[in-house]
């Protein structure tokens, strides 16, 4: 579910009327449409509070105005249905391989946390060198470098907000190519492939590794 709050200052009187709409839907507080529910708080200290339950998974980003009316006036404010995301890419380097992901939400995180397969978040911080950029325009990103030989290796990152947190696993494994034409030698070169998995949360909370 996701829950939008409007909050009614310095008004003389509680609301005559409350409505919720977005671009395709219309809320009214008092009727019934099915996946949406809105929820009154108590008038006290000329304040109101109004919360609008969107039911079910909520999968994209969203915004909603809600309207007050008093005494025919009308009073409006929009909130947003935030879903962040993560996203992750590898590039090659001259001194290793830059794991960066990027963060894009309407929240700044707290706190973003690289945690290896097996290592603790502090194990990994002390093993890899991390760069986080600052929050800006919605979005921070942050890098994990690794050498540039490595075994198989699993991370979990996770972008922590105040309202909620994602991650994403990502998964490097060096492959080896053998190559055999007739008039060479054959050797052997390794390269980094990798996998990123699925965004991963259940419930608010996150998956961790190991």
């Amino acid at each position: 579910d996701a829950k939008l709050t409007c909050i009614l200052r310095d008004t003389p009187k509680s609301p005559d009327y409350v409505l919720w709409r977005n671009k395709d839907t219309s809320v009214e507080e008092f009727k019934t449409i099915a996946g949406y529910s809105i929820s009154m708080g108590t008038y006290k200290n000329n304040t109101m509070v109004s919360t609008l339950t969107v039911e079910g998974p909520v999968n994209t980003r969203d915004t909603w105005t809600c309207l007050f009316i008093v005494d025919t006036r009308e009073f409006s404010a929009t909130a947003d249905i935030d879903i962040p995301s993560v996203d992750c890419s590898v590039m090659k380097q001259v001194d290793g391989v830059k794991v960066e992901c990027t963060y894009e939400g309407k929240y700044k995180p707290d706190e973003v946390q690289w945690k290896a397969e097996n290592k603790s978040i502090k194990e990994t911080s002390m093993m890899y060198d991390i760069k986080t950029d600052t929050f800006s325009f919605g979005k921070q990103k942050s890098a994990l470098i690794l050498p540039r030989k490595f075994s198989k290796l699993t991370f979990l990152v996770k972008f922590i907000t105040p309202q909620r947190s994602v991650d994403k696993i990502v998964i490097m494994e060096p492959k080896t190519v053998t190559p055999t034409p007739p008039w060479k030698a054959s050797s052997q070169t390794s390269y980094p492939t990798y996998i990123i998995e699925n965004d991963t949360e259940q419930n608010g909370t996150l998956s961790a590794i190991g």
